[in-house]
């Protein structure tokens, strides 16, 4: 037989068995995906609908363990079942039903495959949710430990022998203390052009600022030129006369302040025996905030020359207090501070990479004569 008929019959045979196991390949790759589809698909494990729903508790690492419980009343609104008047977050906390009442698991372990219950963590679940439906109906769900290859947490239900592997967002959503639950008021918002006095007190510190606008805005200010008109600071130490202040400090604090906000809640029942509590019998800092809103009620278009209009609206003058106390004594957030502002019964933290300014005052910085040339 000669080279090139052997050579031949080589490739010939090579290419038979590369065709053979293409088959082969393929036939087991079919027969693991049809077995994955069966196991891996989206099943819709619950199917309640959240308007059922009537009351629902749960306990994780977040709540202490501690169980709490959520009530719908008549007008269809959540209330923490030991505190009717503790102000919760409706948007959450019905988002929360939903998310029990539609439950869909991405693999199904039957009871048959899934063995000792211990090995999945539902002798400790991460999260135990209970509630119950308008009819009567009780359901109880476990979270178990997280599959590390998959991502997905183990689930289980009351009344079903089976075990479910679900992606995280059960469990995210119901790891939350109380005060997670919260519905935080907003804090006051204050553009930059909107700020006219602030006067920050702090320890043995007192400082003034003041705004100035340059080009003298008369009563009726338009719309858009209210946010475009120069504005310079000035600042007083103490109740000294006002002084033209270092520009690149100020503004420095005044961007700050333009973006505060609440941080945590902690206290809805602020009153004068728990002062002492969040410090604010003794504050580290006091800031009263002097600021103007347009009153967009009274916008008018106003001819301003020829043939040129422009929307002009009055302003409405507000202010606020804040009240800075000690520093949080939980150890998770201990650099922030407890505050107040006046007239409101309720408690938050903020952090201190904001308040930094406020707290450690020092009025030099804040002057002409300081700034760098």
């Amino acid at each position: 037989m000669s080279k090139k008929v052997k050579k031949l019959l080589i490739i010939v045979t090579v290419l038979l068995l590369l065709v053979a196991a293409y088959f082969v390949i393929t036939k087991f790759v079919i027969k693991k995906e049809n077995k994955t589809d069966n196991n891996k698909d989206n099943v819709a494990v619950s199917q309640i609908g959240s308007e059922n729903i009537v009351s629902f508790s749960y306990k994780c690492e977040d709540t202490d363990f501690k169980e709490i419980t959520l009530v719908k009343n008549s007008d269809n609104e959540w209330h923490y079942i030991e505190d009717d008047n503790f102000p919760v977050n409706q948007t959450y906390v019905t988002n929360m039903a939903k998310s029990i009442s539609e439950v869909k698991a991405e693999r199904i372990i039957s009871s048959e495959e899934a063995g000792d219950l211990k090995e999945y963590g539902f002798d400790n679940p991460v999260v135990s949710i209970s509630f119950e439906e308008r009819d009567g109906t009780k359901h109880n769900y476990f979270i178990g430990n997280e599959n590390t290859s998959t991502e997905n947490y183990y689930f289980r239900m009351d009344g079903d022998s089976n075990v479910y592997q679900i992606n995280a967002d059960l469990k995210v959503m119901f790891m939350m203390g109380l005060f997670d639950l919260f519905d935080m008021e907003p804090f006051p918002k204050v553009e930059e052009s909107s700020f006219r006095e602030i006067d920050i007190k702090c320890q043995n510190q007192h400082m003034r600022v003041k705004s100035v606008i340059e080009d003298d805005a008369e009563e009726h200010i338009g719309t858009n030129d209210y946010m475009e008109k120069d504005i310079t600071w000035y600042a007083a130490n103490g109740e000294e006369e006002y002084k033209k202040g270092n520009q690149i400090t100020l503004q420095a604090m005044i961007d700050e302040m333009v973006d505060y906000a609440f941080f945590r809640a902690v206290d809805y029942k602020l009153d004068d025996s728990k002062k002492k509590k969040y410090g604010f019998d003794k504050p580290t800092a006091v800031i009263n905030v002097k600021y103007q809103v347009l009153d967009e009620t009274t916008a008018e278009l106003v001819e301003v020359a020829d043939g040129i209009n422009e929307i002009q609206c009055d302003t409405i003058d507000k202010e606020y207090t804040l009240y800075i106390g000690k520093k949080s004594n939980d150890t998770d957030y201990a650099d922030d501070y407890y505050v107040n502002i006046e007239g409101s019964d309720k408690v938050y933290t903020m952090e201190s990479s904001v308040l930094s300014r406020m707290v450690t005052l020092v009025p030099d910085l804040y002057f002409v004569s300081n700034i760098t040339q």
